[in-house]
């Protein structure tokens, strides 16, 4: 597979931006010392889900592989 199609190619982007709006909304950048309960909550059910997407893509990268076929073993 020398390009991914176009579908998983915006998917990985979106991802990208979606963890950009989770570190901007829990101003990761700034590297606070705590947060508090109800956005820490927020953010790791965003970044649950954005694992479960990227899963998926990964998922449909990989379906997407040509592989040789196998040669038969010689005993």
């Amino acid at each position: 597979m020398s390009h991914p199609p176009d579908i998983i190619h915006h998917g990985l982007e979106q991802a990208r931006l979606a963890l950009w709006a989770v570190i901007n909304m829990t101003s990761a950048h700034l590297r606070p010392l705590t947060l508090r309960r109800s956005l820490k909550q927020k953010a790791m059910g965003r970044l649950k889900q954005i694992e479960i997407i990227v899963r998926r893509l990964l998922t449909l990268m990989a379906l997407a592989l040509e592989l040789a076929p196998v040669r038969p073993r010689t005993c």
